[in-house]
């Protein structure tokens, strides 16, 4: 999982920006991520990374739906901002979908292409995507005042 700072909070506490799971698994998060252990046979085969922007499945019901109920309403906005690798999937998990070649050739092993790809992805939909990072920090301090009702703030420096 790879997490902007603040995607990730406890319910019990919002102003708590987590770091690690809480022992009582109480908490309301958002993020990118990947897995090579699921996606293996498509890695191997295809020599494709695919990374997923989520909507948490161990959050609040309540809050899974309002999160996708914002994203939705969003869905225009945020598919202008992504780059030709990604795609909306209409999920309310798994939301974004953005597929990058592994290359192992170009690398000593294939794990060092996977985390080539990896570094891709992340570039292309965080480090060079402001106004996505923009709109999903908005998805989520909405969705936390709606479920929550609980004001929140980002720092749209802190990543």
């Amino acid at each position: 999982m790879i997490f902007k700072h603040g995607w990730w909070r406890h319910t019990d506490d919002l102003s708590d920006v987590l770091h690690e799971r809480p022992d009582n698994r109480n908490d309301a998060r958002i993020g990118f991520h990947h897995r090579l252990e699921n996606d293996r046979e498509q890695a191997l085969r295809d020599n494709t990374l695919t990374l997923y922007f989520r909507n948490m499945g161990a959050n609040d019901q309540p809050f899974i739906d309002a999160v996708s109920d914002h994203f939705d309403a969003q869905a225009d906005a945020i598919e202008a901002t992504l780059p030709d690798t990604a795609s909306l999937t209409g999920n309310k998990r798994n939301m974004i979908s953005a597929e990058y070649d592994i290359t192992p050739d170009k690398y000593d092993d294939f794990f060092a292409a996977y985390i080539a790809a990896l570094e891709e992805g992340f570039t292309d939909l965080v480090v060079n995507n402001p106004k996505l990072i923009a709109i999903l920090d908005d998805i989520y301090t909405d969705a936390v005042a709606e479920v929550y009702d609980t004001q929140i703030t980002m720092n749209p420096q802190q990543n």
